[in-house]
């Protein structure tokens, strides 16, 4: 599997025959982080590359970071994906959604992942507990 650069990533991250990450062109990422923008600081866990991939080379770290269980059970349900395809959830888990293959979907990258962000920048604010009774999504 390539990281898009060329590069090679560890093969323990494609978990048996289950893809765990995925690579896309720069264009993708870029239209499928617009709706990120109100993103001021994101936390690091790691602080280089080789940190980042001994942790996911871990059965820990791929549970923990790429939800490398549920991944694998969606396989075994046959939820295939496209090369522009990942995993997402039919009812995000912000909204109430399990963390279960029955509420699971393979989704383009580019919209489940604008979608994301779009839900969480307008939940973000509110307080624990308060009544979500609909939110807006744009193109």
């Amino acid at each position: 599997m390539s990281t898009g650069g060329g590069e090679r990533l560890p093969s323990v991250w494609q978990n048996r025959e289950v893809q765990l990450t995925k690579a896309f062109d720069g264009t993708r990422y870029a239209q499928a982080l617009e709706s990120w923008d109100w993103v001021d600081d994101i936390t690091q866990h790691w602080t280089d590359r080789s940190e980042l991939q001994a942790s996911l080379a871990t059965e820990g770290g791929q549970d923990q970071y790429l939800l490398a269980g549920l991944a694998i059970a969606a396989h075994q349900s046959d939820l295939v994906l496209s090369d522009e395809e990942v995993y997402s959830f039919k009812v995000p888990p912000m909204l109430g959604g399990q963390f279960k293959v029955s509420n699971m979907e393979a989704s383009s990258f580019v919209v489940s992942t604008n979608i994301a962000g779009q839900i969480h920048n307008q939940l973000k604010d509110l307080p624990e507990g308060a009544q979500i009774t609909g939110f807006n999504i744009s193109d």
